[in-house]
Order: C-alpha cells, then sequence, then structure tokens
C-alpha cells in the first residue's frame, strides 16, 4: 500500500501502533472514531450505516468545474423558489421592546381558516394566545360569525381571565407564503414606487413600494 494520509488511520485500526510524538498521536487517536475498515479499505463513517470511501489525494478529481455558478443559476431561475422564498413585508425601522409583565393583559386572536377535512363539522377555528405566558386557548367553529367570536372571547377569556387591556388581531392577509406575480413595471411613479403590469398586459389597480417587490428571473 502506497503511503498517504490514510496510513497511519490504517495503522492504528488495525494494529494499535500510533506515531512517536505524542501529540500527533494524541490527534490520531481522537479522530479514529470517525473512520472503519471495510474489506481491507478505509472508509469514513458519515453516519450509522452511511460509509464514504477514502482515496489518495492525487485521485481527487472535479468532473463538474461549474457545479456551483450552474446551480446558483438554476435556482435563480426556480418558479417555486422564487415565489416562496421569504422577505419581510415591514419597513426599515429600530427595533422597539415589547413587554409586558402582567399575564393576561394583552391577548393576540387570530382565525385559522379551513384547518380540518371538508367532510367534518367544524372547519375554522379561533385561536387566542396570552403575550406573558403564551397560554393558548382556542375552540372550533362550524359557522365563523361575529356573534361566534364574540361568545368565544366572553367565555374563554373575559369570564376567566378578566378584561384585557389589549387585544391584538393580525391584519388579513399579511401573512401569505407564496408571491404573487410575476409582473412587469410599467412606468415610475417615484422613488421606489412602481405601476405594475400583468403578463397579459391588464394594468395592476394600485401602486407598489420597492420593499414588497422582488426581481423574478424568467
Amino acid at each position: 500500500m502506497i503511503e498517504d494520509w490514510r496510513s497511519p488511520i490504517i495503522k492504528f485500526l488495525t494494529t494499535g501502533e500510533l506515531p512517536k510524538e505524542k501529540i500527533e498521536a494524541r490527534k490520531l487517536q481522537n479522530m479514529s472514531y470517525k473512520f472503519q475498515i471495510f474489506q481491507e479499505e478505509l472508509y469514513k463513517i458519515l453516519q450509522p450505516g452511511l460509509l464514504m470511501y477514502c482515496v489518495p489525494k492525487d485521485m481527487i478529481r472535479y468532473y463538474w468545474p461549474t457545479l456551483m455558478n450552474d446551480s446558483l443559476k438554476y435556482v435563480k431561475r426556480c418558479d417555486s423558489c422564487q415565489k416562496m422564498k421569504f422577505v419581510p413585508k415591514q419597513l426599515m425601522a429600530e427595533m422597539t421592546q415589547t413587554f409586558y409583565p402582567i399575564p393576561f393583559a394583552k391577548w393576540g386572536i387570530d382565525l385559522v381558516k379551513q384547518f380540518a377535512k371538508p367532510s367534518t363539522k367544524f372547519k375554522d377555528a379561533v385561536v387566542d394566545v396570552d403575550y406573558f405566558s403564551k397560554w393558548v386557548e382556542a375552540i372550533p367553529l362550524r359557522n365563523t360569525t361575529v356573534e361566534d367570536i364574540e361568545d368565544f372571547i366572553w367565555k374563554n377569556i373575559i369570564t376567566r381571565y378578566g378584561i384585557p387591556k389589549i387585544l391584538q388581531t393580525k391584519e388579513a392577509g399579511k401573512i401569505n407564503p407564496k408571491w404573487e406575480g410575476p409582473y412587469r413595471v410599467r412606468r415610475v411613479i417615484g422613488p421606489g414606487t412602481y405601476e405594475l403590469l400583468e403578463l397579459s398586459s391588464r394594468v395592476i389597480k394600485h401602486t407598489w413600494h420597492e420593499i414588497y417587490l422582488k426581481k423574478y428571473y424568467i
């Protein structure tokens, strides 16, 4: 066998032989658990049951030199990747601390739509979370009406924990996991503000600021 970087590891695993220098011997002992001899060849243990064959340095070849650039180009033009990527929709501003030292003083209420199969009686759910203790109150709903929400707040919040100081709801449509579009820029309205067109040339009703937009590659 040709002497290379694998030789000390193989000798230690097969015969227990260590280098004479104490520092090198200690390094070899610490790293040896990552390797295994299988059919007289050295393998690196990636995870239990998964081995990677160890080769000499002069055998290493890169058969796809443009792999990184090709991968970046592919992901850059991937329709699903571009539409699903998360981009914050809030304006740039200094962070402010939100601290509520009193339990059940501030609640966040939200409506979960179509969380169950259509065949079940309950399709929606109303969820309320206390900002201090993270305590959750939730009930399923058959028909989502104003009376149902009022009844939930009265029975599950007010009669149990008192009247909250703040009852915060989420803005409808604010949390959207998928981008819409793509669109074309029709004209520039102002700094960072654009009028958009659909690909069918239909004009989008409202103008949009650049913080809500991202480039789309075709």
